[in-house]
Parts: structure tokens; C-alpha cells; sequence
């Protein structure tokens, strides 16, 4: 017995457009007496088709979003109260082989038995409204392979993933609404397949966004996309570059005035609430501090803090730092404080008759202590509150060459 409709079945699954309905007359002349039908009906008790007649089909085939229902009533006064008659469904098979029948006996309809075929489109499950259905075509039946609602032995080269598969083709098909899958909707074959690429392919999943929110410049979707382009945002980089410009400014350290960012906030939502590019969502678990835009300028003026002038920071309760910031090298600083305590302690020398001499020792005692305690924190490394300066002893730890605690068993020497 020749397989060769079964070879034929398989390169059928493989179709790019929408395959027929195959009939043979013989299991041994499969080249010869044929008939392929599109949907529709046919009588081949009245109709021969290339040779065939009623009562003399061997095998059918049947593309897997189509089904044949067929009977052996020829006319219906031989019909038998209707009973001859048989449903072969494309998914299905009796003999292995996706859409393939031979050796049949559908209801009381044996092999050889069948007089009229009526070929019909199926409906489909509506993926996203399991209540309703839509027409079988071809193209949904490729998609659903590639988004892997089928079993890949159904698919031929419908299957994502695969050597020689066809679905990167539906990828130019895909636009930012297909990747739109709403927490807790039930997303489409096309949003499956398109938003799982997406995701593995980041370009073209960036493209496909770009393009979109490019389109769609109003779509709450692309408030991330969008975000470089919004005054605000421009605002906020000007700012930002002339308060730290050795920092290359990320979009992730945006804080808009309300201190909130589209694209920090909503880092677990991609393709679910939001759109984020892939470079933002490759620095998830890596983020910068963020810099919201008050802290960047002054209210009124638009000054940056950088120009802040010494009162300021004293105000700010940093005064030996705003010593050591706004008077510059440590010679200026130390002539910068001589000159500020000097009158002062000259009038108490005056008032308490005090010789030049030792009222000369003051000033120096002064500003020895001064200048060290503005040089300290001219020099020390920014430390979280609680822990001290880089370069110095932890807290907590004697130092180093004098007597343990008391309390603490002592080494043996």
C-alpha cells in the first residue's frame, strides 16, 4: 500500500497559503484519479472530477482548520434515512498522519461509499473571549502554531524557534498594539507570539515600540518611551548637566517635580501597563540614585545649588564645610579666618590689658583650631550617618596601642 498521501499531508503543513482538500481513487494510483476541492459542495454521483466517481474514494485529506462531511446518499431516495454519513475533522486523523484518512467507516459510511462532499472553513475558540468564535483561516492557524497553542508535529514549520520556520515572518506583521498585553487580560495568539518575541529579540522589540509611541505620542503605553521628549524632562537634563556635569546624565535619575519617573516606577510592567525600552530594563537591580528637579534648582531664580553662596550653607548647618567650599586653597582660608577673628580678639586685649604678645598667641591658638577643624572636613569622604569619614577607625574599636576594655580575657603572652 503506497504512504504517499501521507507524504503529501506533511508537506501541506508546511504551506505559507491556505492548502485544499484532497481526494484519491486509489491507494495504488495516487498519481492518477485525484480531485482537490476549495470550501464548497460537490455531488460526484452527477459530477465526475478528474476520473472520479461515486462510490470510489480511498483517501481523504483534509488541511487542519478545515473539516468534509460526506455521505453516501448520491440521490436521496437511496439515502437510507440519512445514516451513511461521515465528518473528517483536518486536526484529526485515523491513521496518524494530521488530516489523513484511509481505510474508513465513519458512522455506516464504509470506503468506497461516498457520493457528496461538502467542504467547510471551521470556527475557532476566541482565544481572548472563550464565549465566541472566529473564522478557521490559515493565517490564524499558522499563528497559533508559532505561538505554540498547537502541538509542533500539527505545525509543519509553523513552529517559533525551529530551523527553516516561518514564523519570524509574522514578526513584520507586528505592531505596538500587539504587544499590548493587559495584567490579567486574555492576551491574543498574535499578542503571544509578537510580545514573546519581543522580548528575546530586544531590537526589534525596541523598534516595534519606538515606531509605535513615534505614531501614538498620546498613548499613556509610551509615557517611558516618550519621556526625553517632554518639556519637563529637558528641563531636568539642563539642570542636571550643569549641577553635576562629570555624571552622564541616565533617564533613570529623573525625578519629575512630583519626584516620580514612568520608566523607574513601572519596571516590572513592561508590555503589561507600560512600554520601556530595553537598555532601561537591562538596569533593573542596578539603578542610580534618582535627582528630583527641585533639588537641582532654587526656587525663583533657577539658580543651581552650585552657586549657593556661603550664608546659604550656613543656614544649611554646615558651617566649617561652607568655610572650607567658599574660601578655596588652605593659605587664603587660614588669612580668611585671621582676618575674621582678629578685631575681636584685638578689643579683648584692649579691654582686659592684655599684652600684645600674648594677645598675638591667642589669635594663633584660634586659628590653629579653626583651620584644622575646616581642613577636616575639607578632606574627609562623605560617610553614611552613624559611621565615620573613609580612613578612619570604625566606632566601637579601641584604638590601636592602647589597653583592651576592661572585662575582655586578655591574651596569654
Amino acid at each position: 500500500m503506497s504512504r504517499l498521501f501521507d507524504d503529501h499531508a506533511k508537506q501541506q503543513l508546511n504551506s505559507k497559503t491556505q492548502p485544499q482538500a484532497k481526494f484519491w481513487g486509489s491507494y495504488e494510483d495516487i498519481g492518477g484519479r485525484t480531485m482537490s476541492l476549495n470550501t464548497g459542495n460537490i455531488n460526484i454521483f452527477h459530477n465526475r472530477n478528474n476520473g472520479i466517481e461515486y462510490n470510489d474514494i480511498d483517501v481523504i485529506y483534509v488541511p487542519p482548520n478545515w473539516k468534509v462531511r460526506a455521505d453516501g446518499c448520491g440521490e436521496r431516495r437511496y439515502c437510507n434515512q440519512g445514516v451513511r454519513v461521515g465528518d473528517f475533522d483536518g486536526l484529526g486523523s485515523q491513521n496518524g498522519t494530521t488530516g489523513i484518512y484511509y481505510n474508513f467507516r465513519m458512522g455506516e459510511l464504509p470506503i468506497n461509499d461516498i457520493d457528496e462532499l461538502w467542504v467547510t472553513q471551521k470556527d475557532d475558540t476566541d482565544e481572548t473571549n472563550p464565549s465566541a468564535t472566529v473564522p478557521y483561516t490559515w493565517d490564524r492557524f499558522r499563528l497559533k502554531c508559532c505561538a505554540g497553542a498547537i502541538e509542533e508535529g500539527k505545525c509543519g514549520i509553523h513552529v517559533a524557534g525551529t530551523s527553516g520556520n516561518d514564523c519570524d515572518e509574522v514578526v513584520g506583521t507586528c505592531l505596538g498594539s500587539d504587544l499590548k498585553n493587559p495584567y490579567g487580560s486574555k492576551p491574543s495568539y498574535k499578542t503571544q507570539y509578537c510580545s514573546k518575541y519581543a522580548k528575546t529579540h530586544d531590537n526589534i522589540g525596541d523598534l516595534i515600540k519606538r515606531t509605535w509611541c513615534n505614531n501614538n505620542p498620546d498613548d499613556p503605553w509610551c509615557s517611558c518611551m516618550n519621556l526625553t521628549k517632554t518639556p519637563e524632562y529637558l528641563k531636568w537634563q539642563k539642570l542636571m548637566t550643569e549641577r553635576y556635569p562629570e555624571i552622564p546624565v541616565s533617564v533613570l535619575m529623573y525625578g519629575g517635580k512630583d519626584g516620580t519617573n514612568p520608566c523607574r516606577d513601572n519596571m516590572d510592567y513592561d508590555m503589561s501597563e507600560i512600554f520601556i525600552p530595553s537598555g532601561v530594563l537591562a538596569s533593573k537591580g542596578q539603578l542610580p540614585k534618582s535627582y528630583n528637579i527641585s533639588t537641582l534648582e532654587i526656587s525663583g531664580d533657577n539658580n543651581v545649588l552650585s552657586n549657593v553662596s556661603m550664608s546659604q550653607n550656613v543656614v544649611n548647618n554646615d558651617p566649617a564645610k561652607a568655610v572650607a567650599d567658599t574660601v578655596g586653597d588652605g593659605t587664603s582660608a587660614l588669612s580668611n579666618m585671621l582676618s575674621f577673628i582678629t578685631k575681636p580678639a584685638e578689643a579683648l586685649g584692649s579691654t582686659y590689658g592684655l599684652s600684645a604678645d600674648t594677645v598675638h598667641m591667642i589669635l594663633i591658638f584660634i586659628a590653629v583650631v579653626l583651620f584644622g577643624t575646616a581642613g577636616y572636613y575639607m578632606f574627609m569622604d562623605d560617610a553614611p550617618a552613624g559611621h565615620p569619614p573613609a580612613g578612619y577607625p570604625p566606632m566601637g574599636y579601641p584604638p590601636m596601642g592602647y589597653p583592651p576594655p576592661m572585662g575582655y580575657p586578655q591574651p596569654n603572652k
